[in-house]
């Protein structure tokens, strides 16, 4: 596993220098990134990054969704 670790900042670095198209958000108004630990973490970042946008964005670090997901 921690081979894997090792790899992150080279993986990192990569995926920054790729070339992606960029994501339409038009109609999208709620974004939800649910996780806990390491996943609940990068939703943080996730939900840091979107708050330059003006869609909503929550992150869930518990075992129950809200009930309005669609």
């Amino acid at each position: 596993m921690h081979e894997i670790y090792d790899k992150w900042p080279m993986m990192a670095y990569d995926s920054y220098n790729s070339n992606l198209e960029s994501v339409n958000f038009s109609n999208i108004n709620h974004i939800i990134f649910s996780g806990m630990g390491g996943s609940g973490s990068i939703g943080d970042i996730f939900s840091s990054i979107m708050s330059q946008t003006s869609t909503h964005v929550s992150v869930v670090k518990g075992y129950h969704l809200p009930s309005t997901i669609d």
